[in-house]
């Protein structure tokens, strides 16, 4: 009974703040969050994602994601991985992904009134292979903010992603999350995001996440997500975490 009441709080949650926006990257949801990582501690994530269009599927098998905490309130990122493209009728198409770097620069904290508040610019470099990635780089400039309700943590906002070619300047991307932790040990979630049109392509996801956290330094994430409109898309993600804290001084 509990659990029911806790994933109805979330619905609930979700429902009264949901804005018109979607975004990429917080493992294991689509929806990132402000909180950077800890000053001097690092978090790696090997794993795998698929997304899949009508008959067409784009899969990183595998990617490494690396965030490091750089200074207090500030992470840098980088995230590379092996792109696949299936489509009916035609070659699998398989090679490199393009490169991606970030810098987390919180500037609120949270406080018992306000939420922290971080902006989160990512760049992606067109070191891809031709043929499974889109051959010119990006740059996406978002706003993240984060609030803890009890036991959930609301966290979302969204930005513009720079992708200029024929069909305009790029598209707004942003979306809203909950979190609960369920037991010291699991978490789950539930999101919504959302894509504008751009490029003949536009997408409005609702999804749910988990993480196992497995001892001090090891966590299994997953997440899954789908659209219900004209335009069908799938969404699956998978993987290990990692996190591990400054090295300890010799006494």
């Amino acid at each position: 009974m509990n659990g029911m009441m806790r994933a109805g709080s979330i619905v609930l949650v979700l429902a009264v703040l949901l804005a018109p926006q979607r975004a990429i990257a917080g493992p294991p949801f689509d929806t990132d969050d402000p909180a950077p990582t800890a000053y001097r501690t690092y978090e790696a994530y090997l794993g795998a994602t698929t997304h899949r269009d009508y008959f067409v599927s784009n899969s990183e098998l595998p990617f490494l994601e690396i965030n490091y905490g750089l200074m207090p309130n500030v992470q840098f990122s980088v995230h590379i991985g092996s792109a696949i493209e299936t489509a009916p009728k035609s070659p699998n198409a398989a090679g490199l992904d393009d490169f991606e770097a970030g810098l987390k620069v919180r500037f609120v904290e949270e406080t018992g009134t306000t939420p922290q508040v971080a902006l989160y610019p990512q760049v992606t470099f067109a070191s891809g292979s031709a043929g499974v990635t889109a051959g010119h780089g990006t740059f996406l400039l978002p706003l993240w903010a984060q609030k803890t309700i009890g036991t959930i943590t609301v966290f979302g906002g969204g930005g513009f992603d720079f992708d200029r070619n024929a069909s305009g300047p790029g598209d707004w991307q942003g979306g809203l999350a909950a979190t609960d932790p369920v037991t010291a040990s699991d978490t789950i979630g539930l999101e919504i995001t959302r894509t504008t049109p751009h490029d003949a392509y536009q997408q409005s996801d609702v999804g749910v996440g988990y993480i196992r956290q497995v001892g001090a330094v090891h966590g299994l994430l997953f997440s899954f997500g789908r659209s219900f409109g004209l335009q069908p898309h799938y969404r699956g993600y998978a993987a290990y975490g990692w996190f591990l804290g400054p090295p300890q001084k010799k006494t």
